[in-house]
């Protein structure tokens, strides 16, 4: 043990010649401890006494230890004198202990003292605060703590133990480069040493989902407890970057299947790349597609974050109408069916010439183009050698249809005769104007004249196979 010592006293013992000696009243030391006595004059010749028996010193000043009763003889010319007693009373320490301490991680902030017996002592270092021990102060190693008692005599003792402050585990959490928001999910194994546990974002968690996370800047946190049972942690934040908004509305997205090739459009941010059936780098070429729907995908990648996304629209190719097949019909010449039509003779196209039949005014070479409703052009039918008829009767009677009377007032009659009724009857003017149509349900019909102003008209009655023209004369 080591002990502390009480503060060492002085006791003067008189000196008067031939008078008494007197001393100072009774001490008391703690054991371990000395008092100094002394005698008040320098000069002589001094012996001491313990309990009546001589003890070594011949000084005028003795550092008693001992207990016992003390006196101290003075001469001086053969002339003695004895001083009065001094008695010394030594007590003996307290009896202290201090149990041993249980050693600490270094990331507690302190650790609460015990074990001091007697009770009532004090604890001494100098990171101790009344029975704290502040841990995070001390830092980690051997740290060694004095417990001290004072008992009734003041008399005191001391007693130490070593709290050992353990450190604490090296953690490291390597980074994880930035993400994409559509990264594929992946097991964290990026902590040491091994054996820990993860969390995100305060969870606890062994995957990281960015697509389930989201967006933003996501927290992963990396525990682990070594074998003196001292934990730490480390942590890094990962960022999940959004994928770039990306879009594609196709300017132009209809074409007929004979266009010629396009640049793509309506793709918004721009730089990135178009696939799909007919797309050469960013270019549409509808030749090559076919007619249909046709999915047009456009990929783009942020330059900032390396996140792409993509964006699809549909492009449609009509198909080029069927080539028709022109025809002479008696004084007109006539194309299959189609949505619209347009003639041309050899030198260019016929301004108003956009029926399906067209009543020529010169032997000529005639064809026709047809365009369909989406605006799509057929290529032109054969060309057909057109010469004006002599007798549009006689085209009439070999159709097996009688029109009469002709010239008329308000009514002319149509009878059918080979029982072969026309699809379809029109009333025209001579400058091609269509005035009625209708159609025919039974081998005798009608055309009503009576608001028509006199003049010629053509009557074209419409077979399977061919278009009969008949002009009448409005009286």
């Amino acid at each position: 043990m080591i002990k502390s010592k009480a503060k060492r006293s002085e006791f003067l013992l008189g000196f008067s010649g031939t008078s008494s000696i007197h001393a100072n009243s009774g001490g008391t030391i703690c054991m371990g401890d000395s008092i100094l006595l002394k005698h008040p004059t320098t000069g002589l010749s001094y012996s001491w006494l313990r309990n009546g028996a001589n003890i070594a010193g011949s000084s005028h000043e003795l550092q008693a230890k001992v207990p016992g009763t003390y006196q101290v003889i003075s001469t001086i010319n053969n002339c003695s004198d004895t001083s009065a007693p001094f008695a010394l009373t030594v007590n003996n320490l307290p009896s202290v202990s201090f149990s041993p301490l249980n050693a600490v991680c270094a990331h507690i902030l302190f650790d609460t003292l015990n074990g001091g017996m007697p009770a009532g002592g004090t604890y001494k270092h100098q990171f101790v605060s009344g029975n704290l021990f502040v841990v995070q102060n001390a830092g980690p190693g051997d740290h060694r703590i004095v417990y001290e008692y004072t008992d009734g005599n003041g008399c005191k003792d001391t007693s130490s133990q070593v709290l050992k402050v353990h450190a604490l585990p090296t953690i490291n959490l390597s980074l994880i480069s930035p993400l994409c928001e559509d990264s594929a999910g992946f097991t964290l194994s990026n902590g040491s040493p091994m054996g820990g546990s993860y969390s995100v974002n305060g969870s606890a968690s062994t995957q990281f989902d960015a697509s389930a996370l989201g967006a933003g800047t996501h927290t992963v946190k990396y525990e682990y407890t070594d074998s003196n049972q001292c934990p730490n942690s480390d942590s890094i934040d990962v960022v999940v970057n959004a994928l770039p908004m990306v879009r594609l509305n196709l300017i132009n997205d209809k074409y007929c299947e004979y266009d010629a090739a396009k640049l793509m459009d309506g793709q918004n941010p721009r730089g990135g790349s178009f696939s799909g059936a007919g797309v050469v780098g960013n270019t549409w070429e509808p030749q090559n597609s076919g007619p249909g729907n046709h999915v047009v995908t456009y990929f783009y990648t942020d330059p900032s974050t390396g996140c792409s996304n993509q964006a699809v629209d549909t492009m449609y190719i009509y198909p080029r109408p069927t080539k028709p097949t022109a025809s002479q019909a008696a004084d007109s010449v006539v194309s299959t069916p189609g949505n619209a039509y347009q003639w041309y003779n050899l030198q260019r196209k016929i301004n108003g010439a956009t029926d399906r039949s067209y009543h020529p005014k010169i032997d000529d070479r005639y064809f026709v183009i047809i365009t369909s409703a989406e605006g799509c052009t057929s290529l032109p039918s054969d060309t057909v050698d057109f010469k004006k008829p002599n007798s549009v009767t006689e085209y009439a009677n070999a159709s097996g249809m009688r029109v009469y009377p002709n010239p008329a007032d308000q009514q002319v009659y149509l009878d059918f005769e080979g029982k072969v009724l026309p699809q379809g009857l029109e009333l025209l003017d001579m400058q091609g104007k269509r005035i009625s149509i209708q159609t025919v349900s039974s081998t005798s019909t009608s055309i009503s004249l009576g608001d028509l102003e006199p003049g010629v008209y053509l009557i074209r009655a419409w077979f399977e196979d061919q278009m009969v023209p008949v002009r009448i004369q409005k009286r």
